[in-house]
């Protein structure tokens, strides 16, 4: 039996509108990646997020932590290279203080000499021992120079470590030239012999600063050539090289083309969508139709 009465007239009829939900879906659609296209074209990288490259990411930020360690590592080194530079300073000018000693202890043995005058070379005897005395406490930001300890220098992004010898300035050979006196002739012997032998204890010092100065380099270089992400070792283009994988992972070219390329497609497009009227029927309604343009031929365009 058909309904009839009230019932009727609540009898609700939906209708599906497909062409319509399938033109929103696609809106929307559009409209994502036209917003990702202008962040990366306004970010300059292709991974702005970790949906859109998750593998890309996780390769990109072991890269950037690797070259950070080895921009750590290269710090470390110049910093060492610095350390080594002081201490190389320092010896220059004990190496002169101990020239001059063992001059002014020869001199007191010269026999035309009279106590008078070996005073005064005792005076700056003294005052020599007494400066190699105060270089021996010195430090570099608060690592002492000449305790003769060894320090150990990153020198790559593994945290490998090279022992740098160390300069000991405070034994008994330096701090004993101090008691030493050359005030007379029976001591001023003793005196020089306790001089020469603290130069050649120097000398050795100052050679052992050359070899942890070349040692250095070395590793500065090697931290330059080191191989990132997994690469062949290639001198001289080892963080270069990683740089550059990174700058490919993170804005490759041809993303960059495809980006512009979109944008250039939303400012065309995008009068259009936004309800104003379309550049062609502006020129229709001046009377000259892009049809006519290329009708007239170059006659038309001059």
């Amino acid at each position: 039996m058909p309904l009839t009465g009230r019932l009727t007239d609540r009898v609700m009829v939906i209708n599906t509108n497909l062409s319509a939900q399938s033109s929103a879906r696609l809106l929307m659609q559009s409209s994502a990646q036209l917003s990702q296209s202008l962040a990366r074209l306004s970010s300059g990288s292709k991974i702005n997020s970790p949906a859109d490259d998750s593998a890309g990411l996780a390769v990109s930020m072991n890269l950037t932590a690797q070259m950070g360690r080895n921009t750590a590592a290269n710090d470390n080194i110049g910093n060492a290279i610095s350390f080594n530079q002081t201490q190389d300073g320092y010896l220059q000018q004990v190496s002169n203080a101990l020239n001059r000693m063992s001059e002014l202890a020869v001199q007191s043995q010269d026999v035309t000499k009279s106590d008078s005058d070996r005073s005064l070379y005792q005076q700056e005897f003294n005052t020599l021992a007494n400066y190699i005395s105060s270089v021996s406490t010195k430090d570099f930001n608060g690592v002492t120079l000449f305790d003769g300890s060894q320090l150990n220098v990153t020198i790559d992004s593994d945290a490998n470590t090279f022992s740098m010898n160390g300069v000991d300035l405070t034994g008994t050979t330096f701090a004993g030239l101090a008691n030493d006196s050359i005030s007379s002739m029976a001591t001023a012997p003793t005196a020089l012999n306790d001089v020469k032998t603290a130069t050649g204890q120097g000398s050795r010092r100052h050679r052992s600063k050359h070899g942890n100065a070349d040692r250095l380099q070395q590793s500065a270089l090697d931290v330059e050539q080191q191989p990132v992400g997994g690469q062949q070792p290639d001198h001289g283009r080892g963080r270069c090289a990683g740089e550059h994988q990174l700058r490919q992972i993170q804005h490759p070219r041809a993303d960059r083309h495809g980006d512009a390329g979109a944008g250039k497609r939303a400012a065309t497009i995008g009068p259009q969508t936004s309800g104003l009227i379309p550049w062609k029927n502006l020129v229709a309604a001046g009377g000259q139709t892009r049809t006519a343009a290329r009708s007239s031929g170059p006659s038309a365009s001059t």
